[in-house]
């Protein structure tokens, strides 16, 4: 079964629902489909007005900010996502979370999820992002860019 990344809670509840199960069934998650500026493609966008549209790509930009940081540690991912949020005042955050990939707690190093949820308005907006945590590595002044090439966002190709 493919489950879309977008609403990685509900996969992630899928994927446990599946083990514990014990179904022969194989749960494949593919990334989410997004908006040529990074936001994540969801039904809801249609109740943005252009103002708050505008605004909904501060979602996108936090999570690759905190994904710059997560090198540095997890407090440093959301401390950068934050200041990426905070820019915008009517933005409401409901929640911005750095788990593993299972949504346990963040670990200190390794793979993690950093997740946000947030209102414009009356719309609730979702998106998440894949990161490491920890390392420090610091490349071409960014931290978690893999390489010098890899300056374009995780979501284009």
């Amino acid at each position: 079964a493919v489950f879309g990344e977008k609403d990685y809670q509900q996969l992630t509840l899928i994927r446990e629902m599946v083990a514990d199960l014990d179904l022969h069934l194989e749960v494949i998650g593919v990334p989410t489909a997004r908006e040529p500026d990074g936001l994540a493609m969801s039904s809801r966008n249609r109740y943005l007005d252009p103002m708050q549209r505008e605004q909904a790509g501060a979602l996108s930009a936090a999570l690759l900010a905190g994904s710059y940081a997560a090198p540095t540690g997890a407090s440093a991912s959301l401390e950068a996502a934050r200041a990426v949020l905070d820019e915008v005042p009517d933005l409401e955050v409901d929640y911005l979370v750095v788990r593993d990939p299972m949504l346990g707690p963040a670990p200190t190093q390794g793979p993690g999820r950093m997740l946000v949820a947030a209102r414009l308005g009356q719309t609730r907006l979702l998106d998440n992002i894949a990161i490491e945590i920890g390392g420090g590595m610091l490349i071409d002044g960014h931290p978690g860019l893999a390489t010098s090439e890899s300056h374009e966002l995780p979501w284009r190709n």
